[in-house]
């Protein structure tokens, strides 16, 4: 069966080459989209919807609910932006400096309605904090777990997330 995905992002020809870049090979049918708009006027609903950060809001704006993952493509995924379309519901981030297999990769994912874990303990927290009052939050705690700490203190000194895993396998093993 094909899947649709629809790619909006203000440079048509990333869009037009990420869209190449998705069907080449694939039962994959991907149609790019000029405006967050045209998602009113197309019969077909799409399996996922491909964006930049800029976009998201307009077509959070244009959806009422979405039945469809989104993801987001950014060649800077710790830019702000990004970080508020996750907080806003977008289900996953593809930086485009990791080239195409990244893209494909969680484009796969996202259609089979599986993750990789990358983003989830990122998600878990932003699904956490949505509904807290800033001045309510213990600023030292955060309510985490000590292990889900050291995580983000590892990903905070910039190790790659295979490191990370080998590290806390290591440690587990040593205990």
């Amino acid at each position: 069966m094909t899947k649709t995905i629809y790619i909006l992002h203000q440079k048509r020809s990333l869009a037009e080459t990420l869209a190449w870049t998705l069907q080449l090979g694939t039962e994959l049918k991907a149609c790019c989209l000029d405006d967050p708009q045209q998602l009113n006027t197309i019969a077909e609903i799409p399996d996922l919807i491909i964006t930049e950060p800029d976009l998201f809001g307009k077509i959070s704006e244009n959806i009422n609910e979405f039945s469809f993952p989104v993801m987001i493509i950014t060649g800077n995924p710790e830019d702000d932006k990004v970080i508020e379309t996750l907080y806003a519901g977008a289900d996953d981030v593809a930086d485009l400096g990791n080239g195409p297999e990244e893209l494909i990769e969680k484009t796969n994912q996202l259609l089979l309605r599986k993750t990789d874990g990358k983003n989830l303990l990122i998600k878990k927290l932003i699904q956490q904090n949505k509904g807290i009052d800033k001045v309510a939050r213990d600023e030292t705690n955060y309510g985490l777990t000590v292990k889900e700490k050291e995580v983000l203190s590892l990903m905070k000194e910039a190790h790659h997330l295979k490191e990370i895993a080998q590290q806390l396998l290591n440690s587990a093993l040593m205990n």
